[in-house]
């Protein structure tokens, strides 16, 4: 800091010099020198004035003022609403209610809820941010959740709030790149629902609705769901299953019925619709390629299928795939690389497909298709074929339920045959 100061000046008293603090004013006249000889002099010249009197000093400037201190940093506040589980916003529902929310995640947004359906890392603690919801309901539901998006989102459910990045939901749905829809019934009680995503804006819409056949949900005391109630297409308008046909059921009525013929080119089976389905059929046998239910646990089950006897008329090879509608297109989405959104086309279930060879029960198995990852994309055989021998191919699914209430293990198919003749 600059400060104001006195000018020093040195004058010289004897052979002392001294130091000198002065603001100097002009000096007065000298007086006559002494005169020298006989007569006296005239008196000698005074002094010149004194000098000048010094220039003060002006002031020094002013200090500058300190700023004040930065404030402290505040406490820590309440997580954001819908942040976690303690911060959830509670949604209360009755059979019949809709309730609609909008929400952004952006890239503050935690990541407190783990799902399983989070771009396929199955298991895995995934980074998406996510939002809560606690769901009350007062009586059981038909329950439909929907979100609107134009960034990637994801739904998942469960019965117990965790944080626990090691915990899945019970149900998930992450099956396109935007809005996405869960459907199940839950009961009466209390659940908690997470929307997870990439950053953006997203709309949601939660249905609890009375729970009535044809509504895509599972309920209880229905034995099947197609979401219409429609008679003839193996879950009738009650939701129950219709009688299985039965020259399909086992390898009794493979082997006394007449073989389909194939000829060189495509044929499908059936030529027409209905398509057949395997509601209502029971288990017969099991593919290589098939995963042991024990492995699982008490609760699954080899699904139903159904079987065929069909003979080649040329030397050649035959490819066979289950999947695709009358039409060549996957029924599950025109897509293959694409997971089917809820409510499933008709038609989209997880298929397996096998092949024995002379035998039905004890045959050799030529080919077998069970796709471990995507459940939804058609399955395909290929084999060589001789004409005059039998070839018994089975139209099964992954694993079922042992008490028969899931349906994704059986449905309608149609099979496709190409048959190439050797050269």
């Amino acid at each position: 800091m600059r400060m104001g100061m006195s000018q020093w000046l040195v004058s010289s008293v004897g052979s002392l010099a001294v130091l000198a603090a002065c603001s100097c004013g002009d000096s007065g006249t000298g007086g006559g020198g002494t005169g020298t000889g006989a007569n006296a002099g005239e008196g000698g010249v005074g002094n010149n004035n004194g000098g000048d009197g010094g220039v003060g000093n002006n002031g020094g400037d002013g200090g500058v003022g300190n700023n004040g201190g930065d404030g402290g940093v505040g406490a820590g506040g309440a997580p954001p609403l819908n942040e976690d589980c303690g911060t959830a916003t509670p949604v209360d529902l009755a059979p019949g209610d809709t309730a609609n929310f909008s929400g952004t995640i952006d890239e503050l947004t935690g990541n407190e809820i783990n799902s399983s359906c989070v771009d396929g890392e199955f298991n895995n603690p995934d980074t998406w941010g996510d939002l809560t919801y606690q769901l009350n309901l007062s009586g059981p539901c038909s329950l439909n959740v929907r979100t609107l998006s134009m960034s990637d989102t994801e739904i998942s459910l469960r019965s117990v709030c965790s944080e626990d990045p090691l915990t899945d939901a019970d149900f998930c749905a992450n099956a396109t790149s935007a809005g996405e829809r869960l459907l199940i019934h839950l009961d009466a009680g209390a659940y908690t629902l997470a929307v997870q995503g990439e950053p953006g804006d997203f709309d949601l819409e939660i249905e609890c609705g009375v729970p009535t056949c044809g509504d895509f949900v599972a309920n209880p005391g229905e034995e099947c769901e197609d979401g219409n109630t429609q008679p003839g297409d193996g879950c009738n308008a009650s939701c129950v299953i219709e009688d299985a046909d039965p020259s399909l059921e086992d390898c009794s009525a493979a082997e006394a019925g007449a073989a389909k013929l194939i000829a060189p080119g495509t044929t499908f089976i059936p030529s027409a619709a209905p398509l057949p389905t395997t509601l209502g059929a029971v288990n017969n046998a099991n593919g290589s390629c098939q995963l042991d239910p024990s492995i699982f646990g008490p609760d699954y089950t080899y699904a139903a299928d159904h079987v065929y006897r069909v003979r080649s008329t040329v030397n050649g090879t035959m490819t066979i795939t289950v999947g695709l509608g009358l039409d060549g297109v996957p029924q599950c989405g025109p897509d293959v690389n694409m997971e089917p959104a809820q409510p499933y086309p008709a038609g989209c279930w997880d298929r397996s497909l096998y092949v024995r060879q002379a035998s039905c029960g004890a045959g050799t198995e030529l080919a077998c298709s069970d796709d471990p990852n995507l459940y939804y994309v058609p399955e395909t055989v290929t084999f060589a074929v001789a004409p005059n021998t039998d070839y018994f191919v089975f139209v099964d699914g992954w694993l079922g339920l042992a008490d028969g209430s899931d349906n994704f293990e059986r449905g309608a198919y149609a099979l496709k045959v190409d048959l190439t003749a050797a050269n």
